[in-house]
Protein backbone atom coordinates (compact mmCIF):
# COMPACT_ATOMS: atom_id res chain seq x y z
CA UNK A 1 0.00 0.00 0.00
CA UNK A 2 1.33 3.62 -1.13
CA UNK A 3 -1.29 6.10 -0.35
CA UNK A 4 0.03 10.06 -0.64
CA UNK A 5 -2.43 10.74 1.47
CA UNK A 6 -3.27 9.45 5.54
CA UNK A 7 -6.89 10.52 6.92
CA UNK A 8 -6.78 10.80 10.35
CA UNK A 9 -9.97 10.58 12.15
CA UNK A 10 -9.64 11.35 16.46
CA UNK A 11 -13.32 12.44 16.40
CA UNK A 12 -14.98 9.89 18.99
CA UNK A 13 -18.21 10.66 17.56
CA UNK A 14 -17.34 10.80 13.83
CA UNK A 15 -19.62 7.26 13.52
CA UNK A 16 -21.47 7.04 10.01
CA UNK A 17 -19.40 9.70 8.36
CA UNK A 18 -16.52 7.08 8.47
CA UNK A 19 -18.28 5.67 5.32
CA UNK A 20 -17.66 9.07 3.40
CA UNK A 21 -13.92 8.78 3.55
CA UNK A 22 -12.21 7.60 0.28
CA UNK A 23 -10.68 4.44 0.11
CA UNK A 24 -7.86 5.51 -1.56
CA UNK A 25 -6.08 7.35 1.61
CA UNK A 26 -4.78 5.12 4.19
CA UNK A 27 -7.06 6.16 7.18
CA UNK A 28 -6.59 5.89 10.64
CA UNK A 29 -9.21 5.90 13.28
CA UNK A 30 -9.87 6.09 16.99
CA UNK A 31 -11.66 3.08 18.11
CA UNK A 32 -14.45 4.51 20.45
CA UNK A 33 -17.78 3.53 21.40
CA UNK A 34 -19.51 5.62 18.15
CA UNK A 35 -16.82 4.44 15.89
CA UNK A 36 -16.73 1.22 16.35
CA UNK A 37 -19.98 0.25 14.96
CA UNK A 38 -19.18 1.46 11.71
CA UNK A 39 -15.54 -0.08 11.19
CA UNK A 40 -17.11 -3.59 9.82
CA UNK A 41 -18.82 -1.32 7.37
CA UNK A 42 -15.76 0.82 6.39
CA UNK A 43 -13.92 -1.99 5.94
CA UNK A 44 -15.70 -3.44 3.00
CA UNK A 45 -14.54 -0.62 1.24
CA UNK A 46 -10.77 -1.47 1.45
CA UNK A 47 -10.72 -4.86 -1.59
CA UNK A 48 -7.56 -5.62 -2.14
CA UNK A 49 -8.08 -3.69 -6.17
CA UNK A 50 -8.27 -0.47 -3.80
CA UNK A 51 -5.11 1.56 -2.77
CA UNK A 52 -6.13 2.58 0.40
CA UNK A 53 -5.06 1.43 3.88
CA UNK A 54 -8.04 1.18 7.02
CA UNK A 55 -6.20 1.30 10.82
CA UNK A 56 -7.98 1.95 13.78
CA UNK A 57 -6.16 2.44 17.70
CA UNK A 58 -7.43 2.31 21.42
CA UNK A 59 -9.09 5.26 22.51
CA UNK A 60 -7.25 7.45 25.37
CA UNK A 61 -10.50 9.04 26.66
CA UNK A 62 -8.17 10.82 29.25
CA UNK A 63 -6.67 12.72 26.33
CA UNK A 64 -8.13 15.78 24.19
CA UNK A 65 -8.69 14.46 20.29
CA UNK A 66 -5.53 16.85 19.66
CA UNK A 67 -3.33 15.29 22.64
CA UNK A 68 -4.05 11.70 21.32
CA UNK A 69 -3.33 12.85 17.36
CA UNK A 70 -0.27 14.39 18.76
CA UNK A 71 0.78 11.13 20.38
CA UNK A 72 0.70 9.02 17.19
CA UNK A 73 2.37 11.26 14.67
CA UNK A 74 5.48 8.56 15.26
CA UNK A 75 3.15 5.72 14.76
CA UNK A 76 1.65 7.28 11.27
CA UNK A 77 5.48 7.85 10.07
CA UNK A 78 6.74 4.62 10.79
CA UNK A 79 3.83 3.23 8.96
CA UNK A 80 3.78 5.88 6.05
CA UNK A 81 6.80 7.74 6.43
CA UNK A 82 9.68 7.36 3.74
CA UNK A 83 11.22 4.08 5.71
CA UNK A 84 7.86 2.22 5.17
CA UNK A 85 6.72 3.56 1.53
CA UNK A 86 7.75 5.02 -1.40
CA UNK A 87 6.97 7.28 -2.06
CA UNK A 88 6.35 8.80 1.49
CA UNK A 89 2.44 9.90 2.08
CA UNK A 90 2.81 13.89 1.76
CA UNK A 91 -0.43 15.24 2.65
CA UNK A 92 -1.89 14.78 6.36
CA UNK A 93 -5.86 15.28 7.38
CA UNK A 94 -6.70 15.43 10.78
CA UNK A 95 -10.52 15.03 11.83
CA UNK A 96 -11.75 16.01 15.09
CA UNK A 97 -8.84 17.89 16.73
CA UNK A 98 -8.07 21.61 17.39
CA UNK A 99 -4.36 22.76 16.11
CA UNK A 100 -3.31 23.29 19.48
CA UNK A 101 0.68 23.45 19.81
CA UNK A 102 1.84 20.09 20.44
CA UNK A 103 0.12 18.84 17.38
CA UNK A 104 1.34 21.03 15.20
CA UNK A 105 5.44 20.44 17.09
CA UNK A 106 4.95 16.84 16.23
CA UNK A 107 3.31 16.98 12.80
CA UNK A 108 6.23 19.94 11.71
CA UNK A 109 8.68 17.71 13.29
CA UNK A 110 8.45 15.33 10.00
CA UNK A 111 8.85 18.30 7.89
CA UNK A 112 5.21 19.31 6.93
CA UNK A 113 3.53 22.45 6.50
CA UNK A 114 0.37 23.74 8.00
CA UNK A 115 -2.21 24.09 4.58
CA UNK A 116 -5.49 24.89 6.20
CA UNK A 117 -7.57 24.76 9.25
CA UNK A 118 -11.05 24.53 9.06
CA UNK A 119 -14.06 23.12 11.20
CA UNK A 120 -12.74 20.74 13.20
CA UNK A 121 -10.35 19.90 9.97
CA UNK A 122 -6.63 20.51 9.91
CA UNK A 123 -4.48 20.02 6.70
CA UNK A 124 -1.17 19.45 6.56
CA UNK A 125 1.25 18.70 3.36
CA UNK A 126 5.22 17.76 2.28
Amino acid sequence: MSADQVVFVVDRSYGARLCELSPDSAIWLVDSVVNHQWIAELKKKFTPEVHGDLSWFVDAPEASPAERAASMIDTLEDHHGEYSQRPAYSRLKIIGATLESSLRSAVENYGFRLVSVGDAVIEFER
